[in-house]
């Protein structure tokens, strides 16, 4: 069976390999997949991912099943957590697409040659991604759940700050300011550079300068000043209609959530073999978990009870 350790050279930026980089056994997989469900039980999964030090637990949990192992959780596993939340994401938004199944059996991605062409168009990295078995979805589902579209939003923010730093036509970027410049000074280096802004509060460096000099130097600071004030501005404007975007995101997802429960509903009273109680807690664990719902949703009528049934055991 191909690990899906292979399966991280589908992703584009990946395909020149990293000679330092450590090979995984499907034991160790394995072992890492549980010790996440392990971490997700026991309380370290956090909104948007895991709570800081849930590398410490993953790395104690392998040492314990692999004593002699030389995993650590900084870089060799926070590296393939990393991975694998990146290709659950991509599963996810390519199985989100219309046209696009999957084949519980096979663990593969179905499509026709018209939609993978589709797809590859807009993402090359599906290219690479289509002949994969994806023999961990299902435990990724269990795992990282709705984790990838918080961090869209997150990913989104940033772009958006970043934007703003490019500041206006009217407004030339001097100051050379970051993002990480921005977020990384405390209050007091804060207040010192707020000082040091004001116009007014830089001395002359004698008293016989020249006006042309004070004057330029002047000009410097009401520049920087104003470059500040209108990224205050635009910066407002710009989470103000994130929030608005957010909101309409919401409400989208909202309704699609109600009618994807609506379709659980007539789905489920036709699977005759298992009795009303079973359907209810399937029904549950489903409606807890979106992206399992899209999945039992998209398989056929085998599929549905395949998975029930997993989902019953597992309950």
């Amino acid at each position: 069976m191909e690990s899906v350790a292979t399966s991280e050279s589908c992703v584009g930026k990946f395909k020149k390999a990293d000679k330092t980089r450590r090979s995984w056994s499907e034991r160790e997989e394995e072992l890492l997949i549980q010790a996440l469900k392990e971490a997700s039980i026991q309380g370290w999964k956090s909104g948007n991912g895991f709570r800081p030090g849930y590398l410490s637990f993953l790395e104690n949990r392998m040492k314990v099943a692999l004593p002699n192992t030389n995993l650590r959780g900084n870089p060799r596993i926070n590296s393939k957590v990393h991975v694998w939340k990146k290709l659950y994401g991509s599963l996810v938004t390519i199985l989100s697409r219309s046209g696009v199944g999957w084949n519980d059996t096979e663990k593969t991605i179905e499509a026709s040659i018209n939609i993978w062409e589709a797809l590859i168009k807009a993402d090359n990295n599906a290219r690479s991604m289509r002949h994969k078995r994806w023999i961990y979805y299902h435990d990724w589902c269990e795992i990282f759940g709705n984790d990838r579209a918080t961090g869209e939003k997150a990913e989104h923010f940033t772009t958006a700050v970043q934007e703003v730093l490019i500041m206006t036509p009217e407004v030339p970027n001097n100051i050379g300011m970051s993002v990480d410049d921005l977020f990384s000074v405390d209050e007091g280096a804060a207040e010192s550079m707020s000082q040091s802004l004001t116009p007014s509060s830089r001395p002359t460096s004698t008293a016989n300068s020249k006006g042309k000099k004070r004057k330029q130097v002047d000009d410097d600071d009401g520049a920087i000043v104003e470059a500040i004030n209108n990224f205050a501005i635009i910066t407002k404007d710009t989470i103000t209609d994130l929030i608005k975007q957010l909101a309409t995101e919401k409400e989208a997802d909202d309704e699609k959530m109600r009618n994807a429960q609506e379709n659980l509903l007539m789905v489920m009273e036709t699977i005759h073999e298992l009795s009303e109680d079973e359907k209810v807690i399937v029904i549950e664990l489903l409606v807890e978990n979106p992206a399992k719902l899209s999945l039992f949703l998209r398989l056929g009528d085998s599929g549905r009870l395949s998975l029930a049934r997993r989902l019953l055991r597992s309950s």
